[in-house]
């Protein structure tokens, strides 16, 4: 091994050497002679090549998503079972090799055998025999010499073996037993025989698809040896973890590096004056925040230098989001393109078409609203195709596929976490060269948004309007909910307004402790709040009557509206001063903060009170003493990563990334960092890579690696 490095420095460093001249040639040559000592291309295919497997068993792993040999040797063992010294049974624990005399046997159900060693006895049970174990069980005679292998179980002062492999003490060899998780009705000896077999296809090792460059620098285990340490030596370590760590961030990076790099459509650029944000400012009802401006002109400046086709920008909820896409998108109104906005709800869609109608139509620019309701669809996609809509508002309406702009240049996305993969595609395909803009009240921890987005493609609003107050977070159990309830009360006596919220419709059986919406109503309204107007609101109500009752709350005829999760996402009521959020146990913390955030809207008091059971889990206990220390939206991300985990709380799959089942974008920090600096040097100087690391990469991303643009 030792003279195969050498071989393989001695290559690189010419590698290295002629791409640094940029002759590029000489650099292949020299990637083949590479490739002929670590066989990429060889270990790509044999990887990606299809499993050999009966029909039966194929589907039985198939059920499991693996489908080629890399997905197979990709399986980490579950355990590892330490067979390789005799345990005196006295001192026996876990899982354990035991050597005896048989002194005693017992035919029936367990089946039992006592084991004695001169230090103690065990007592090995079998339940439920099959015809081959009981034809073994009955050769083993008393008296006979016997090592039982299998996990020790405690009674007192006994121990007993519970389906152990039980053989002659001649029969012994020291060994380590491999653990595979399940797979169907499939033996352990079944997967390991797979395993093993696939494995003698391989090339003769050393082999891999990395670039040898990167092993070196990042003092990697050859991929030779990391199948060898976990299938053969059962030798998983810091090393082995870290080569599968990195292997994941690094194919997931090199797709998202390659797919920026074939980009063939050039962002739009846009002029504007020096002091374009100051006169919009003058024209403003109210002062813009430093971040607010710094977000506009950051948007402003990529769009101007063409630098990149899109931002993510985050604020937390009622930071002021909306009025940044509104400035920028007249910039790019007066550049004679085109606007779009895209809305998770109807009734937010309404509310922003409201305000940029009456701020972009004073500039001269005709705003259109497209939902699901909208009569006359057709008008409007003559209207938009003509240039004669200028910017378009809408919901999913707006994924239409007669929907065809003139000269789409800027797309702004609300709530992106809202929108799957594919609906943020077909989107981004109406505007080929527009500027994307994704806004999201849920902020990203920087982690996963470096992982996403890179260094540059963020911008944040951290700093909240003048005029608005932090919320008052008050924990109250059930036995005490009639505190909330009254000052709810004196709320709407001061001509203020409430939310109630409920997680459950109706009352279900398999919920019990849940309050439900239209179980607590009439009781709700009839003690509290008799003399008021109350509403209720829920996701089976037609869409017609639901924007009825928002926009009748909205405006001042609804005192009281008692509601699921549907106004979670919007509805802003700057008069509304009350959220009383029912078993708020079960619902995680970037959910209890955005309904927190339907108060707190203007310069009134606000309070938010959560009612949870009398008795509540630590983790939720957890949860309600970070919205009770805090309003800030990106502490509170930060805090649910940790309670939760970044796979849970911001999936892969939301983003069109390939999963990771190694690496955590949260924890993994530093080896992101690594690969994505890898990967940049590797592209910038031009290094040749190989075919083999090209297939690793497109099986890695598989149907994904189109949607890499699309955030």
């Amino acid at each position: 091994m030792l003279k195969t490095k050498q071989v393989l420095n001695s290559l690189e460093t010419q590698i290295l050497k002629f791409v640094h001249l940029k002759d590029y040639k000489s650099a292949e040559v020299y990637i083949k002679k590479e490739n002929s000592v670590l066989k990429f291309d060889k270990c790509a295919d044999w990887l990606l090549s299809k499993l050999v497997l009966k029909p039966q068993v194929e589907k039985i792993f198939n059920k499991k998503h693996i489908y080629c040999v890399w997905d197979l040797l990709l399986t980490k063992p579950l355990r590892n079972e330490h067979y390789t010294q005799i345990t005196p049974i006295i001192h026996a624990k876990d899982y354990a090799c035991i050597q005896g005399t048989v002194v005693s046997k017992k035919a029936g159900n367990p089946y039992t055998i006592v084991i004695d060693d001169g230090y103690g006895r065990l007592d090995c049970k079998w339940f439920n025999l099959n015809q081959f174990l009981k034809h073994i069980l009955k050769s083993i005679k008393v008296g006979s010499h016997v090592v039982c292998e299998g996990k020790i179980t405690e009674f007192g002062l006994f121990k007993e073996m519970h389906h152990p492999r039980i053989k002659a003490s001649s029969q012994f060899k020291p060994h380590i037993e491999v653990i595979y998780p399940s797979f169907g009705n499939l033996k352990n000896t079944t997967i390991k025989k797979i395993i093993e077999q696939h494995l003698l296809l391989s090339p003769n090792p050393p082999y891999d698809y990395l670039p040898y460059t990167i092993i070196a620098r990042n003092n990697l285990p050859f991929l030779s040896e990391v199948f060898e340490a976990l299938h053969v030596k059962s030798a998983f370590d810091e090393k082995i973890e870290k080569r599968l760590k990195y292997d994941e961030l690094f194919l997931m990076q090199l797709g998202l590096a390659l797919q920026e790099a074939y980009k063939t459509n050039k962002p739009i650029s846009i002029e504007f004056d020096e002091d374009f944000l100051q006169k919009i400012e003058k024209k403003l009802p109210f002062e813009l925040t430093i971040d607010q401006k710094k977000a506009i002109n950051t948007i402003l400046n990529d769009m101007h230098y063409a630098k990149t086709s899109s931002r993510l920008l985050q604020g937390d909820v009622g930071s002021g989001k909306t009025i940044v896409a509104l400035i920028c998108a007249l910039a790019v109104l007066k550049n004679n393109y085109q606007v779009c906005i895209m809305s998770p709800t109807t009734s937010l869609a309404e509310q922003t078409f409201t305000v940029a109608k009456k701020f972009l139509e004073d500039e001269g620019f005709n705003v259109g609203l497209l939902v699901s309701t909208t009569k006359k669809k057709n008008e409007i996609y003559q209207a938009v195709k003509d240039f004669k809509i200028h910017c378009l508002i809408g919901t999913h309406a707006l994924l239409n596929e007669k929907l065809e702009f003139s000269n789409l240049g800027f797309l702004v996305i609300d709530e992106q976490h809202r929108f799957g993969v594919d609906q943020r595609k077909i989107l981004s395909s109406k505007g080929k060269s527009a500027y994307m803009l994704i806004m999201s009240a849920t902020p990203i921890p920087r982690s996963l948004a470096f992982a996403i987005y890179g260094k540059t493609k963020i911008v944040e609003i951290r700093s909240m309007p003048k005029n608005r107050k932090a919320v008052h977070t008050i924990h109250l159990y059930k036995k005490s909910e009639d505190k909330a309830f009254l000052h709810a009360r004196e709320e709407i006596l001061k001509k203020h307004q409430v939310y109630i919220v409920f997680a459950l419709i109706e009352e279900s059986q398999s919920k019990v402790d849940f309050d439900s919406l239209m179980g607590s109503y009439e009781d709700i309204k009839n003690k509290y709040f008799g003399e008021f107007k109350c509403a209720f609101l829920h996701s089976n109500i037609k869409s017609a009557q639901k924007e009825k009752i928002f926009h009748d709350f909205v405006h001042g005829k609804i005192d009281c509206l008692m509601s699921t999760t549907v106004i979670e996402v919007g509805i802003d009521n700057p008069n509304a001063t009350v959220i009383i959020i029912e078993n708020a146990e079960n619902y995680g913390l970037a959910q209890l903060h955005q309904l927190r955030g339907r108060v707190g809207r203007s310069d009134l008091d606000s309070f938010c009170y959560l009612i949870t059971k009398d008795r509540i889990s630590s983790l939720a206990k957890r949860r309600i003493d970070v919205l009770l220390s805090t309003n800030d939206g990106f502490e509170i991300a930060k805090q649910d990563l940790i309670l939760r985990g970044s796979g849970e709380i911001y999936s892969t799959r939301q983003h069109g990334l390939p999963d990771l089942e190694f690496a955590d974008i949260l924890n993994d920090r530093e080896l992101l960092e690594k690969a994505q600096s890898d990967i940049y040097e590797l592209l910038s100087l031009k290094y040749p890579l190989s075919n083999g690391l090209i297939k690793m990469v497109e099986h890695k991303w598989q149907k994904k690696f189109s949607f890499a643009r699309v955030i």
